[in-house]
């Protein structure tokens, strides 16, 4: 596989992804929100930036993928390093959410945010069109467990393989659970090509057979993986790597 290396993205030449380290969202990502962060109108979670993405274009496909963490309640985490192959890499802190500021505690300290757009550069595809799965694998020192989760497109929400109750995602991620003012109302259309939300930890945790402290702890490292694929087929991904410090 050949990567080519510029100043701002690096280039898959086999598959004609573009991967971009440090990039903000746009198009139709952006809807207006009940609860947006200052002067960024995102719908999927009041207080949720639209910049320091790990971006992956699938050119032929008119893919957009993303992945991002940010401390929850506040800023986003920027990357401290980015592989050849374009996984980057983060650092955040351990722990829980300070109760100063978590109303319903406990929650981990740090969020972890994706966007998958199937009308990035104005492509007509739908999310129904592709298969798109989220795999995160978990390392506690000597110890990797994975979850794989797939994505439905009438739902909004991702399972976890083999055990479906377990999940996460959904309406929220347009706010329609919300009643009026907080409730969105997205047009057909972005509601059929664009998922985007903000998950803790917390609510994977059943995934681990862990406590959302566990969840948290020290040196802890999350490896994400959201792909898009075509029957089987792996046509693009994009890839982060969190630890917690």
């Amino acid at each position: 596989m050949e990567f080519l290396k510029f100043a701002d993205a690096i280039f898959d030449v086999q598959s004609d992804v573009t991967h971009r380290a440090d990039a903000s969202i746009g198009g139709n990502e952006i809807q207006s929100a009940g609860q947006p962060h200052p002067g960024d109108p995102w719908w999927g979670g009041g207080g949720n930036s639209l910049l320091h993405y790990n971006i992956a274009d699938l050119n032929d496909q008119n893919i957009e993928l993303g992945l991002k963490f940010h401390l929850r309640d506040g800023p986003d985490v920027t990357k401290t390093s980015v592989d050849n192959d374009g996984t980057v890499h983060y650092q955040a802190a351990s722990g829980l959410e300070s109760t100063s500021t978590d109303t319903h505690p406990p929650h981990t300290a740090v969020n972890f945010d994706y966007v998958v757009n199937t009308g990035f550069n104005g492509g007509t595809s739908t999310l129904a069109d592709f298969d798109f799965k989220m795999i995160i694998a978990q390392t506690q020192g000597t110890t990797t467990q994975t979850a794989v989760f797939d994505f439905n497109a009438a739902t909004h929400h991702w399972s976890l393989e083999g055990n479906p109750a377990v999940g996460f995602g959904g309406a929220d991620d347009f706010r329609l659970d919300r009643a009026p003012p907080e409730q969105d109302t997205p047009s057909g259309t972005v509601v059929s090509q664009v998922a985007e939300n903000s998950e803790n930890f917390k609510f994977i945790q059943d995934a681990f057979g862990e406590t959302t402290a566990q969840m948290a702890a020290l040196h802890t490292q999350y490896d994400i993986t959201l792909q898009a694929l075509d029957h089987g087929h792996i046509l693009g991904s994009a890839h982060s790597v969190l630890l917690l410090v």
